[in-house]
């Protein structure tokens, strides 16, 4: 059976996927240089809602919050900000 070459919408654009690539390599670094606390934030709410990360981590969500301001705050100086508002991102 043959596969039919991908539709142009199908096809990624290879210049996209080396930017993807290389915002994900930044965000991980910066992820990492993340002070214990922000880093515990920012881990959870890969996977977790606002209420079950800061129930799991003994926070308020007030707390929680204010520590989601500060990585903004981070990300955005950094230019790292696309980050959140992409798919899959924080």
């Amino acid at each position: 059976m043959r596969r039919r070459p991908p539709d142009a919408d199908e096809r990624v654009d290879p210049a996209d996927d080396r930017r993807d690539r290389d915002l994900r390599a930044d965000v991980a670094a910066e992820v990492a240089a993340l002070p214990r606390e922000l880093r515990e934030v920012a881990e959870r709410l890969r996977e977790q809602s606002c209420a079950a990360a800061a129930r799991d981590l003994g926070i308020s969500r007030a707390t929680l919050g204010r520590r989601v301001d500060r990585l903004r705050e981070r990300f955005a100086a950094r230019d790292l900000d696309a980050y959140l508002s992409s798919p899959g991102g924080g």
